[in-house]
């Protein structure tokens, strides 16, 4: 039987409370002196960035955001018709009744209470329109956002970095798209787990030679890549939203995406690409490896041609993680790497640090020494993202 103590050490923001309840924590049992990096945090839309970007031919098909007086939310979806089931609009009300969920400028003052200088920010709502059927409409969506979380980033100059979506499904308008983004200023582009289809109804593949092109632009620029979990919506039965968190905040899409990129050759074409694994934490990581190392040496005699290194070489090269409380993975940071793992907030959700996050710093200080955690919760994220570029 798990001992009570040790239940305690695994079972982050006991008896805290939804964010909505939380007041920053403005303790300061560490004083580094790194500045303090959020890895991955997210910004909710509550402003109407399309309509008027859209083409006028196109215009009744751009998404609109607007504020719901009946559900207490912030709605999205053309022609003003919700995309949000009913079933979310608890979870997304008992967030934006933070006011930094939906205020930026609130957000800040949570963040400087917290001691915290940077963020990593990824989109809220974006991934439901990551399938969406209308491949022109969805580029404009991605475009435009994009657009508008440039300018979110010069106005919050060296405090909150957005993460921008490149034309994924199409392998022909990717690399320009990647390109776009890298002349924008931003810093990283998100890749979907799942990333469904292209326009001739196959499926999109990361490790097929078409998508080599999109590879070789995001090498070039230097941009790192970003995995996020998130992109399921299907909440069905008896409290569905914890079964779906059971299995959204899972890395098993993690797995398959990290072997893509290493049985699939792409870290071999492209030596010199960053990768980033978002809000699974990091305890996954290595399992994930183990199993790598066991196929290497079983399945991998059947492959047309084995990776030139070992599984572990290219994520201790090439790949990260981000973490919120994860006492189990910093126990196996001998196998993970130190120098691969990304300390982060994840404001403003529910399973987020804010409220303990000094608790949180104080608890990977206490795991690794002082000069580690100082990699863990500033340092590696702003090297792989290059914020002081």
């Amino acid at each position: 039987m798990l001992d009570e103590a040790l239940r305690k050490q695994i079972s982050a923001g006991e008896g805290l409370g939804l964010i909505r309840d939380r007041k920053a924590q403005t303790a300061r049992p560490w004083t580094g002196s790194v500045s303090v990096v959020s890895a991955d945090s997210h910004l909710p839309l509550t402003e109407d960035i399309w309509h008027e970007r859209f083409p006028s031919r196109l215009r009744d098909k751009a998404p609109r955001v607007w504020w719901d007086e009946t559900t207490g939310i912030y709605q999205l979806g053309a022609a003003f018709k919700p995309m949000f089931p009913p079933s979310a609009h608890g979870l997304i009300r008992s967030m934006e009744e933070l006011p930094g969920a939906h205020d930026l400028d609130a957000r800040i003052m949570d963040l400087d209470a917290e001691g915290i200088a940077k963020e990593i920010v990824y989109p809220q709502v974006l991934p439901i329109f990551f399938h969406y059927p209308d491949f022109e409409v969805r580029k404009l969506i991605f475009d435009i956002y994009n657009l508008y979380v440039a300018d979110v980033q010069k106005r919050y100059a060296g405090r909150i970095y957005p993460v921008a979506i490149p034309t994924f499904w199409d392998p022909d308008q990717a690399p320009h798209s990647v390109r776009e983004i890298a002349k924008l200023g931003l810093k990283t582009i998100l890749l979907p787990m799942l990333p469904g289809k292209k326009k001739d109804g196959g499926n999109v593949v990361y490790n097929s030679a078409e998508y080599d092109p999109m590879f070789a632009a995001i090498e070039e620029t230097g941009l790192p890549i970003s995995f996020h979990i998130g992109e399921k919506f299907d909440n069905e039965g008896i409290n569905g939203e914890g079964a779906r968190l059971m299995c959204d905040i899972g890395p098993s899409n993690f797995r398959k995406n990290l072997g893509q990129f290493i049985f699939g050759l792409i870290f071999d074409k492209f030596p010199k690409l960053k990768v980033v694994f978002a809000e699974s934490g990091i305890s996954w990581v290595a399992p994930a490896l183990q199993d790598a190392e066991m196929l290497y040496n079983s399945h991998g005699l059947l492959f047309d041609s084995l990776p030139r290194h070992r599984p572990s070489h290219y994520w201790h090269e090439h790949c990260y993680a981000t973490f919120m409380a994860d006492p189990a993975g910093l126990r196996l940071l001998d196998i993970i790497g130190v120098d691969r793992v990304m300390w982060s907030v994840d404001y403003p959700h529910h399973e987020g640090t804010f409220g303990y996050s000094q608790d949180a710093i104080g608890d990977i200080v206490r795991a690794v020494g002082a000069d580690d955690a100082e990699l863990i919760v500033g340092k590696t994220c702003a090297s792989v993202y290059r914020l002081d570029d």
